[in-house]
């Protein structure tokens, strides 16, 4: 069968299989959750539910274990031993006989079962007699309570790797299927989280069968079919093409080279949910403030996962956690730390497996139910103490209009107590998704002039229950608050200078009895922030100065920067309105000076811009207003307004199409007006597109995520000035 003759044999051992098999109970997933139906038409009643459907083996009932062993090769075996182990233990032995090339031998071993965590081991020729190809798949041991998988293979796949040598030597699909159950298996083990999983995760797979299968039959039947927990079909549709599947995990060496990618839907198959369903794009946050701007804020979830969550993890206290990772070794084990090749398991993906431990599979996500039962956050002020009547607005993820959304209208309403507390009830997100696809609150805090954002994941409420807090778990945000005395905060917050990569020079308006001012930006999280600060203090002024050099910000084109004043006792303002800083923000090589009533903007290069506005809705009737003026002789066709338009893309109008009849370079100020959404309504005519076929907003409206101005000609430009002021939008 190999490209060459194999003049050694190789005892392979496949798998061990056990019978009886049982069945877990399937699972189906209306509106209202995960609901356990039955076995084919038949509905289980709840007295069947605890008695008449047995998912395992009784304790003492006589189980049997079935070896499978292939002679991988084109030479016959000699005659040799086997060892059968329970708990590392030999508990039977016995002889193979010969066995011809590329022929199966079974062999089998009863056990009176027990419950919990026992190994079962079969191990070929122990005493290592014969001279084989690969000695390193001799034996095979499995977790008795294992979740039993079928494996499902094409005949043209399966022959491929009859041909070639894998990284370990032998010519065997088995051998490579069952190393990354094995190395699964030590990731699931290796993952531990002190406060909730010490021992981490108890779940373990094996593989109970493997089946030649045609593609077809394979495509029209599922693999879980009865007794087995889940399983994967192996096909390979580019066989004999170059860069096939099978072309690729050949040359797997067996010892750094993991596909994670199939461990990933393994994990899938016992229950997990992918970490990175739990996320929402800035530009679906559709939640507005008091001024009708949506604040266009994104979030991923903080859980760093092989099943794909953000990184940054941080844990109730505001502090860093640690991200796990795995490193595998030639013999199939693992080393799991916070360093090294691969992502490990989240505390959400350990910790919620361990939660439904031993309960047979076939359901997905069924721990994202499991949270307290009475859940609460707690705000607190700058200096740590609880903020009375703070409004909080709770706005909650949705998975239309999709991808995932946060909607306009908030879920809960209301203000905090004394304490500072505010109740979420029993049910925060109601009926949530199995895959965690409203699995998201987004909480506005509005208190003595301040404003914050704040959100938690259905992750915090089950790692919450898991730590141990069963009956009631408080989320306690930390927040820059001021306390009621505090001064008035900072206005007309604004760049007064920035040159392209140099620091930005912000600049704002003197405060009353203020002897200092500090400066904070977007902290390590960005707009993701959740228990951690949204801002960090970067540097301190005196009183008598208004404005600071900020160096620009990596995570953005926007200037992420806020500021507060302070008086002689110590007491801090809430945060300077940010809006007038993302005005007039910095990108490209624009240089902008703004006093405060004039931005003057330089444009140096060919593809200098500078934002105009943060993102906003263009409702119908949105105009755009400001007035202009220039010295220059200016090319009224290499600059103008640049917009990125959800379900338009890129949209650039130049500055003759809106000043017709006037003459922009005499020096002169000139009001320009722009009738935004009728512009953006032709154009989408133009291509063929509405707001509600982009799928943009919930009201059919466009969402602009950036307004700017700048150069769009193909060639270099002098630099170019030009002075705008009274800039404004109107919404609709």
């Amino acid at each position: 069968m190999s490209a060459f003759p194999l003049s050694k044999p190789d005892l392979d051992v496949t798998y061990i299989e056990r019978t009886p098999r049982y069945m877990p109970g399937p699972w189906v997933y209306p509106d209202v959750g995960p609901q356990y139906m039955g076995i084919g038409n038949h509905r289980f009643t709840d007295e069947e539910l605890v008695s008449a459907h047995k998912q395992w083996p009784a304790e003492g009932e006589k189980v049997k274990f079935i070896a499978h062993v292939i002679n991988k090769s084109d030479t016959a075996s000699k005659p040799t031993r086997f060892d059968w182990k329970i708990d590392g233990k030999i508990t039977a032995s016995g002889k193979i006989p010969s066995i011809k090339p590329w022929q199966e031998f079974t062999t089998s071993v009863t056990w009176n079962w027990k419950n919990g965590a026992h190994t079962v081991a079969f191990e070929a020729d122990p005493k290592n007699i014969i001279n084989e190809l690969c000695e390193q798949n001799n034996l095979i041991e499995d977790r008795t309570d294992a979740y039993a998988f079928l494996m499902r293979v094409t005949p043209e796949l399966y022959s491929a790797w009859k041909k070639k040598p894998n990284g370990m030597g032998s010519y065997s699909f088995e051998d490579w299927v069952q190393r990354h159950v094995k190395l699964m298996n030590g990731v699931l083990a290796g993952s531990k989280y002190p406060k909730s999983a010490p021992n981490g995760c108890l779940d373990r797979i094996r593989v109970d069968k493997f089946e030649v299968v045609p593609k077809d039959k394979m495509l029209s039947t599922s693999p879980q079919k009865f007794g087995y927990d889940g399983g994967w079909n192996f096909y390979d549709d580019n066989l004999g093409k170059e860069n096939s599947w099978f072309d690729y995990h050949i040359k797997d060496d067996f010892v750094t080279r993991v596909d994670t990618g199939l461990i990933h839907e393994l994990t899938h198959q016992i229950g997990a949910i992918d970490m990175y369903a739990i996320v929402i794009g800035s530009c679906w946050n559709h939640a507005r403030d008091e001024d009708g701007d949506i604040l266009a804020v994104g979030y991923q979830v903080k859980q760093p996962d092989m099943m794909g969550g953000g990184p940054n993890p941080i844990d109730f206290d505001g502090s860093p956690l640690p991200t796990l990772y795995f490193t595998p070794h030639p013999d199939g084990e693992v080393t799991v730390a916070t360093r090294g090749m691969y992502a490990a398991y989240s505390e959400e993906t350990v910790a919620g497996l361990n939660s439904i431990h031993g309960l047979r599979r076939g359901h997905f996500g069924l721990y994202l139910f499991d949270i307290p039962e009475e859940s609460r956050i707690k705000v607190l002020d700058i200096n740590g103490n609880p903020v009375n009547g703070a409004e909080i607005k709770v706005y909650q993820q949705t998975p239309q209009p999709g991808p995932q959304s946060i909607g306009e209208k908030p879920t809960f309403v209301g203000l905090t107590d004394s304490q500072g507390i505010f109740s979420l009830g029993s049910r925060p997100f109601g009926d949530i998704n199995c895959v965690g696809l409203n699995g998201i609150l987004y909480i506005t805090i509005k208190a003595r002039g301040h404003k914050e954002w704040r959100f938690l994941d259905i992750c915090n409420f089950n790692i919450a229950k898991w730590r141990g807090s069963d009956k009631v778990w408080t989320a306690v945000f930390k927040t820059n608050i001021p306390p009621e005395t505090a001064p008035e905060a900072p206005k007309n917050l604004r760049w007064a200078y920035l040159a392209p990569g140099k620091s930005g020079r912000i600049a704002w308006e003197p405060v009353k009895n203020a002897v200092g001012y500090r400066v904070y930006r977007l902290g390590v999280s960005g707009p993701n922030a959740s228990f951690d600060p949204l801002y960090v203090k970067c540097l301190e002024v005196d009183g008598k100065t208004c404005e600071a050099l900020a160096d620009v910000p990596q995570n953005g084109d926007v200037p992420y920067y806020t500021v507060t004043a302070v008086d002689e006792q110590g007491r801090e303002s809430a945060f300077a309105g940010s809006k007038g800083l993302t005005t007039w923000g910095p990108a490209g090589s624009a240089v902008v000076e703004n006093d405060g009533s004039v931005v003057r903007v330089t444009l140096q290069t060919a593809d200098a811009w500078v934002q105009m506005r943060s993102p906003f809705i263009a409702g119908q009737g949105c105009t755009v207003k400001f007035s202009m003026k220039t010295n220059e002789d200016v090319n009224l066709s290499s600059a103008g307004l640049i917009l990125d338009v959800l379900g338009l893309g890129v949209v650039k109008w130049q500055l003759s199409e809106f000043s017709a009849g006037m003459d922009l370079a005499d020096g002169k100020w000139h009001d320009l007006q722009i009738d935004l959404r009728a512009r953006l309504d032709k154009l989408a005519a133009e291509k063929g597109v509405t707001p509600v076929a982009a799928r943009t907003t919930w009201n059919s409206d466009w969402v602009v995520m950036r307004l700017c101005f700048g150069a769009f000609s193909d060639k270099w430009i002098e630099p170019t000035v030009f002075e705008f002021r009274n800039f404004s939008v109107k919404l609709d």
